[in-house]
């Protein structure tokens, strides 16, 4: 590591607030104009200091705004291979500090990962949802938060990167409709193949809650969804012989859900009972959630 980064590391990590912000945004410019990429131990090393910044911010305000200001240095980065390679450092950080962040902290370290999924998402926005760019994103997220058969990998991250994946890409909005098959594959991959409890969190923070959205013609971020379509999916996969038994359980759970909701829906607009329209005689999941949600309001 050049005595450049090493020096940005020392003064990110640095006691004095005022030196960790002016080091925040001469690194900002120094990303812009530098050429050469980064080796993976450089950005560790780097994110070393980057991690201690955030160790000593305090008050929301303030720990939100460094969270903000760290994922978008994202975009400083001039090439795609950059950017992903800084926020898998930052995964790489988060994998190996996390069992030492104490619980008065996590919350803030939360928000920082929901920010570096933002970034990452956005990133593939910047770009038109290029396939390749959101291919290249989707394999980094299944590299780190999502690969939960490490037994090394916080669970913490795992959740809440499942958690906050639907919010995200509505924040963002404007998902096209390619992007959202590519997203929606790789989230149906991980039910059906990943220890649980991940394929549960799948299935009812982004899944149910997509259906949710769809079903109340909220908007979704452009996000679309051939449920039909997805339902055959969802069978053909739990259908394979190499499906796990509790990953079959949950996808089959998955389609039931699909298919109360949208009976559901379809006696509502039809205006005929429910046990005269389809097989499934109400739908309590999704009345008690829209229920919940018009309190909320």
């Amino acid at each position: 590591m050049s005595q450049v980064e090493l020096a940005f590391a020392r003064k990110l990590a640095h006691n004095d607030v005022t030196v960790r912000n002016r080091a925040v945004k001469k690194l900002k410019l120094f990303l812009a104009r530098r050429k050469e990429e980064f080796t993976e131990m450089e950005l560790l090393k780097l994110w070393k200091g980057l991690f201690y910044c955030m160790w000593m911010s305090d008050k929301p305000l303030i720990q939100e705004e460094v969270a903000r200001r760290l994922a978008s240095l994202t975009h400083s980065f001039k090439t795609n291979k950059g950017a992903f390679a800084y926020i898998e450092a930052f995964f790489k950080t988060m994998e190996r500090e996390w069992q030492g962040i104490d619980r008065l902290r996590l919350d803030k370290f939360y928000n920082l990962l929901s920010n570096f999924i933002n970034a990452g998402y956005t990133r593939c926005k910047n770009q038109q949802w290029n396939e390749d760019v959101l291919n290249q994103y989707c394999h980094l997220l299944l590299k780190g938060p999502f690969r939960v058969e490490d037994i090394n990998l916080p669970i913490g991250i795992t959740r809440h990167t499942v958690e906050i994946t639907l919010k995200t890409l509505v924040e963002i909005g404007d998902v096209t409709d390619s992007a959202s098959k590519i997203i929606i594959d790789m989230m149906l991959g991980r039910m059906e193949t990943a220890p649980k409890p991940t394929p549960f969190q799948i299935k009812q923070h982004f899944f149910e809650g997509l259906l949710f959205l769809d079903a109340n013609e909220d908007d979704a971020g452009g996000i679309s969804v051939d449920w039909d379509e997805l339902s055959q999916e969802i069978m053909k996969r739990g259908s394979d012989r190499d499906t796990k038994q509790g990953n079959r359980k949950m996808l089959y759970s998955l389609n039931a859900a699909i298919k109360e909701v949208l009976c559901y829906l379809g006696c509502s607009r039809s205006g005929t009972k429910s046990s005269n329209f389809c097989n499934y005689s109400r739908a309590p999941r999704y009345k008690q959630r829209k229920r919940n949600e018009k309190k909320r309001r």
